[in-house]
């Protein structure tokens, strides 16, 4: 930051970064690419073969809502970047680069719908959100200038060069798992270079150099120090806690809402969570009323297998006329009667629901 903003050697070159798209997005990126590069990609992220198994954020309505509150910080990182307010002009430079910000956000919200729509058949709501963030970071170099077309155009640029930066990071098997690198880096470096289109005082080779300059030192460093972490405190969680999430394995928790995971579960019925990779039961709950006041059965038993939790129902003589309520992670299931279960069930016929190209291990079929 001194480089540029405190009066450095990049600011007396004629290097322009407004409100940071290089200083603070793009060196944001460099360093989790190397983080990414030093810790390696979650376990079953990629196949051997190199084939990507997706692995979306968890809760949507969650990454949504911190979208729209990095979207409205958003202006007054770039609005008061113009770092006065006491005349006239600087008032109206506020207004129109809060207004430039808003158009660049949403051209890159509709342009990655667009974009995912045409090209995986489907409107991808992630895809949409880091859209917004990189139409946002690709203005924040020069908010003030650009015309409001102008400013659509590299917001939505900037998501294009999002969406293809993701898929090549995934094709060289870097797992980003928040898309850091394409919304930051990628959106951030774009919105630099172009600067000399509005900007008069710049030109392409200055923001060429202090773009590279800033990225080559921030990588370096980042490097460095996330290989001198793995050699003595180390990054990585354990392969258990990475089985079973660091929500479980730090705080002791599941970070979900029941209510939402068994959506038409009844009151009287059992529901039993499947850890979506081990086959294995995470809880089982009698649902007796508000799905958020649950009582637990068997406790938490993360070693407990379907046959082993079968026959533990099956000792305490489970009442028949109840059902069972069999969710997975993304909260689909199917309503058994337990009786037909305790007869007939079928111990190694066990479906394997896919959704999204996403594996959610659910027992959908229970009897034989």
């Amino acid at each position: 930051g001194s480089w540029t903003w405190g009066a450095g050697w990049l600011s007396n070159l004629g290097f322009s970064d407004f409100a940071g798209s290089t200083i603070v997005h793009s060196v944001g990126g460099w360093c989790a690419l190397a983080g990414c590069i030093v810790l390696g990609a979650r376990k079953g992220k990629y196949s051997k073969s190199g084939d990507v198994n997706p692995m979306p954020a968890s809760a949507l309505p969650l990454a949504t809502l911190g979208t729209f509150l990095l979207w409205f910080g958003w202006f007054g990182f770039n609005g008061f970047s113009q770092l006065a307010v006491g005349t006239f002009d600087d008032v109206t430079a506020i207004s129109k680069i809060a207004v430039n910000t808003h158009l660049a956000g949403a051209a890159g919200t509709v342009t990655a719908a667009i974009v995912t729509r045409l090209i995986g058949g489907k409107t991808d709501i992630i895809m949409m959100l880091n859209g917004a963030l990189a139409g946002l970071v690709a203005i924040t170099a020069e908010p003030l200038n650009p015309s409001p077309i102008l400013a659509m155009v590299i917001g939505s640029i900037g998501a294009i060069i999002m969406y293809f930066g993701t898929k090549f990071l995934e094709s060289k098997c870097i797992d980003d798992v928040v898309g850091a690198i394409p919304v930051h880096m990628f959106a951030g470096i774009f919105g630099t270079l172009v600067v000399p289109i509005s900007n008069p005082d710049t030109t392409f080779g200055t923001q060429f150099t202090g773009v590279l300059s800033v990225c080559v030192f921030s990588f370096v460093l980042s490097y460095i120090v996330f290989k001198v972490l793995k050699a003595t405190i180390g990054l990585r969680i354990s392969a258990q806690a990475e089985k079973l999430g660091t929500d479980v394995a730090e705080v002791g928790v599941v970070s979900k809402i029941k209510g939402n995971l068994a959506p038409n579960a009844k009151v009287g019925q059992t529901i039993i969570r499947i850890d979506p990779k081990f086959y294995r039961p995470t809880e089982v709950d009698t649902l007796i009323g508000d799905a958020s006041k649950a009582k637990n059965l068997l406790g938490w038993k993360p070693k407990v297998t379907a046959k082993e939790l079968c026959l533990e129902m099956l000792k305490n003589d489970y009442d028949n006329t109840k059902k069972l309520y069999i969710i997975g992670d993304g909260g689909y299931g199917k309503a058994v009667k337990w009786g037909a279960v305790k007869n007939n069930f079928n111990y190694e016929k066990i479906n394997v629901y896919y959704h999204n190209s996403i594996i959610y291990d659910i027992f959908r079929k229970c009897c034989s």
